[in-house]
């Protein structure tokens, strides 16, 4: 065991971490991040256009920070390849800028059983509930048939057993950097949200197992600000990764499904599309007519994109061409 310590200690961690407007949160995530016992850590910023003064910020209270600001906004996908690619670690730790380790010893835990399993591909979860800081659960997920999340949960109480999903929030997520690599990084073109689900399916796909872990869990405060998002980015999204990872055939017969399946099935699909019809309906649409319309406009998004999506199979977006060649998409 204490081989495996030294071993682990030994390891780099880049902390990369990507900030919109959110500097107060951020100054919080920093401090979580410098409180932990692993020393051995490079912290990659990315400033994605902020206009709160974030990049001054950093420049003042934490020189030591890593810092890229972008001069036009990127989106959260971009940015994190932007950090994987300035990071120096062979270990790399994804975390929002609304997170905060609660465990000062997060980052050595998820390192030493990234170094002890060679099997994991992702490891983490997020905290969702912290009121009650003795009895709270890590959140995962899987995909479901229709490529709408399905949370994963496992108790704090439930140590030493990760327990498996199809992907690891990147709010909280460390993997080796040779299997990001493997993959090909972050598809940008998926804006957000579900870039950490493709990039989630694409590790299991690769054979490695991708777990939470109550050693690992952190609190992800889930702003007000940028964290709830409209039906129509959630339904884009979901499209996309349906039309990139399953093809044209498939994607149809799940939508077809969606209005013509047997009662049962139907009746579950409707009650994921509900879920997510009620929580934008709370924030951003008023009527029927909005959430129509914000389903037409996901339907002729993915159509206009489809070339894009399709030739986007297999690519590394991690290369200096794709990097350079990047565009962001229409909203």
């Amino acid at each position: 065991m204490e081989n495996r310590t030294v071993e682990t200690a030994k390891r780099l961690v880049s902390v990369i971490i990507c900030a919109y407007n959110r500097k107060e949160m951020l100054d919080l995530c920093l401090q979580s991040v410098l409180s932990q016992d692993y020393a051995n850590v490079q912290i990659v910023v990315i400033d994605d256009n902020s206009n709160d003064g974030t990049s001054e910020f950093i420049k003042a209270k934490y020189p030591s920070v890593h810092l890229i600001t972008n001069a036009t906004n990127k989106g959260p996908a971009y940015a994190k390849n932007q950090g994987i690619i300035a990071s120096r670690g062979d270990l790399l730790l994804f975390i929002d800028s609304d997170v905060e380790l609660i465990d000062k010893s997060s980052i050595a835990k998820m390192a030493s059983l990234l170094v002890l399993d060679k099997t994991i591909g992702e490891i983490g979860g997020e905290i969702q509930d912290y009121s009650d800081p003795k009895n709270y659960s890590i959140i995962g997920a899987n995909i479901g048939d229709d490529g709408w999340p399905v949370l994963v949960s496992l108790s704090n109480s439930e140590k030493d057993k990760p327990k498996e999903c199809d992907y690891v929030p990147t709010s909280n997520c460390m993997l080796r950097k040779e299997i990001i690599h493997q993959v090909g990084g972050f598809d940008p073109y998926f804006f957000y949200p579900a870039e950490d689900t493709a990039l989630g399916f694409e590790i299991k796909k690769a054979g490695f197992r991708n777990v939470i872990s109550a050693d690992a869990g952190a609190w992800h405060k889930l702003s007000q600000q940028s964290r709830i998002h409209s039906y129509y980015m959630a339904k884009r999204a979901t499209m996309r990764f349906l039309l990139k990872e399953y093809g044209i055939l498939r994607f149809l017969s799940i939508e077809l499904k969606r209005y013509f399946s047997p009662l049962k099935r139907q009746q579950k699909l409707r009650e994921i599309d509900q879920k997510a019809e009620t929580e934008a309906f709370d924030n951003s649409l008023n009527n029927k007519f909005a959430y129509f319309f914000a389903l037409l406009k996901a339907y002729l998004w993915n159509l206009f994109y489809l070339p894009q999506t399709i030739s986007a199979r297999g690519k590394n977006f991690l290369t200096s061409k794709e990097m350079k060649r990047y565009k962001k998409p229409l909203l």
